[in-house]
């Protein structure tokens, strides 16, 4: 059960991106130097960057989901707080830290570092809303990581 819920996760928030994405396409194209069609569509277009945003959502999503189980956290607001600190803390600023040293300007990371904020609020609110935590706690002691 838990699978479908990390995938339907993931899902959602690679949809989420779709839309992110979309409506930021004109700023978004000028500061990454992605040439775009009027209609926002890359002029080169491949199917391999939506292949590996899609697996890379599931990777994210699957370890937001481990890291839920081990904290214990089973409801929408734990889980959504959670998800926007683990976007905003940790993956936005290493967006910044990446873009910075290749000389992006600060307007990308921004749009990607809001995108990854947005999305692991999403995943995070789907994975808390149907997390268990007598089944994480069960886990975690049957691990031997309990103590």
């Amino acid at each position: 059960m838990q699978l479908v819920v990390i995938i339907a996760a993931a899902v959602v928030a690679w949809v989420c991106g779709s839309l992110w994405y979309m409506v930021l396409a004109r700023p978004w194209s000028r500061v990454s130097g992605v040439q775009v069609r009027n209609i926002g569509e890359p002029r080169k277009s491949s199917p391999m960057p939506y292949l590996i945003s899609g697996a890379a959502m599931l990777v994210i999503a699957s370890a937001i989901d481990m890291i839920f189980r081990i904290a214990g956290i089973a409801t929408l607001a734990e889980g959504l707080g959670l998800g926007l600190a683990i976007g905003a803390l940790i993956i936005a600023p290493w967006m910044l830290l990446n873009n910075t040293y290749v000389k992006r300007p600060l307007l990308l990371s921004v749009i990607d570092g809001g995108y990854a904020i947005i999305a692991c609020a999403v995943i995070g609110a789907i994975l808390g809303v149907t997390g268990s935590p007598a089944e994480t706690v069960d886990v975690v002691i049957r691990s031997g990581a309990g103590g």
